[in-house]
């Protein structure tokens, strides 16, 4: 007898499963399909603006309850916005930046910009730029634009606001000078804001100012027209007391407290016949919330350990060591003036001999091989270069002048130039 075997039929939840399965697989392929059917649209401009990226210079307040983050967007409409950390509230300043926190974490302070269309309209317009601010109230957010700012600070402790003003816009022609002979700097309004009480002080003619790091004393450079009443002043926000510790013909620049103390340090400019440019004086004053302060006085020229080539220069500001008895500065080579037609035809050497006459430098630019920077690097760091200088340093209680380095080699060239912040004794003493 045979015995035939036939198949059983599969289990029917094994046929439901593999079918299920299929079933997948097929809308799958058939959604893909039609996916790929469709027409792809471009994104709209308003659609590419809605792009959001975090900015740089994020910063958060004193006591870490206010953290102030720029938002930019790919259609130039970034915003500064402001969050407290612990109740979520949130605010926004269109085109706000480069905020700062008061030390009491009751105010902030940024810039406000423009739009990439208001700029481009300003520019084409020709005039010029300024820029405004804004003042936060963080209690209340409340707002206050402050209308052509050029820069502002806070006082160490919070409780004052400097107002920088930038120049009046004038619509005389620019006076006719030597392009070879810098424009004295002249200043402008300075307001002085009491942020409890909402009084302004304010000063003329201010070309920079520095906040005490520990106090409510401001120090201001004068740089008023024709040098008239030029000088340095000091301003005690807490008393209200003006005083007047230099009153000079001179540009007065580098303004320099000395941290967590009184002492302030500045340069004078003065000239000498027969070099190019000035150099400059060292004022110190000791213990200003003294009456009188103690005044030191560096004059280079009074100096015979003072080398007679060398000048004491602005490109670099004074520094303080850390025990305040020495003060270092930027010196670097004094160049002997140019004689020019009328000191040549002074002295006889004046002649109608046409071969005498030097010509024109050619406008090329010529790179030699043993060059260690190539001609774009040089013209890019060109003003860099310019602004070199060798480290020194004045000890006050000696009275006695150190210098850094020999100047023999070409500052530009990479001789012994000294270009990082000096903050301690040891960058000048053996």
């Amino acid at each position: 007898m045979t015995t035939v075997q036939t198949s059983s039929p599969p289990p029917p939840l094994l046929v439901t499963m593999r079918h299920r399965r299929l079933l997948a697989v097929a809308l799958l392929y058939a959604a893909s399909m039609s996916v790929a059917a469709q027409e792809r649209v471009p994104p709209t401009a308003v659609e590419y603006g809605q792009w959001e990226a975090l900015g740089r210079s994020s910063v958060l307040s004193r006591d870490g309850e206010w953290i102030a983050y720029p938002i930019t967007r790919s259609n130039g409409e970034d915003e500064l916005r402001i969050a407290n950390t612990v109740t979520d509230v949130r605010t926004v300043a269109p085109f706000g930046e480069d905020a700062a926190f008061s030390a009491d974490s009751r105010w902030m302070a940024y810039a406000i910009g423009r739009s990439e269309e208001a700029a481009a309209k300003l520019r084409a317009s020709g005039e010029a730029e300024q820029r405004d601010m804004g003042l936060l109230d963080l209690t209340t957010l409340d707002v206050e634009v402050i209308n052509n700012v050029a820069t502002f600070a806070f006082s160490e402790g919070g409780a004052y606001l400097a107002v920088h003003r930038d120049l009046p816009l004038g619509n005389d022609e620019p006076e006719e000078h030597d392009a070879d002979t810098p424009d004295d700097p002249t200043g402008s309004d300075l307001v002085v804001r009491d942020l409890s009480s909402g009084a302004d002080m304010q000063f003329a003619n201010v070309s920079a100012f520095a906040w005490q790091d520990d106090g409510a004393l401001l120090a201001m450079t004068i740089a008023a027209e024709g040098r008239t009443g030029n000088g340095v002043q000091l301003f005690n926000a807490l008393t209200g007391n003006l005083r007047a510790l230099e009153s000079n013909n001179a540009v007065f620049s580098g303004l320099s407290w000395r941290k967590d103390a009184d002492d302030l340090a500045v340069l004078r400019s003065h000239s000498v016949d027969g070099y190019d440019g000035a150099t400059h004086s060292v004022l110190v004053w000791r213990n200003l919330q003294d009456t009188p302060a103690s005044t030191f006085v560096y004059n280079p020229s009074g100096d015979t350990d003072f080398p007679s080539d060398l000048r004491i220069v602005d490109d670099r500001q004074p520094t303080w060591s850390d025990d305040g008895t020495a003060v270092f500065f930027g010196v670097k080579p004094w160049e002997a003036t140019p004689k020019t037609d009328d000191d040549e035809a002074a002295g006889g050497n004046d002649t109608d001999d046409e071969s005498d006459v030097p010509e024109e430098a050619a406008a090329v630019d010529v790179w030699h091989a043993k060059d260690r920077r190539i001609i774009p690097m040089q013209k890019v760091q060109a003003q860099r270069d310019r602004e070199r200088s060798l480290l020194a340093a004045w000890h006050l209680n000696e009275s006695r002048f150190v210098r850094n380095g020999s100047h023999g080699g070409s500052v530009a060239d990479g001789g012994p130039s000294v270009r990082h912040r000096a903050t301690h004794r040891s960058l000048c003493l053996r």
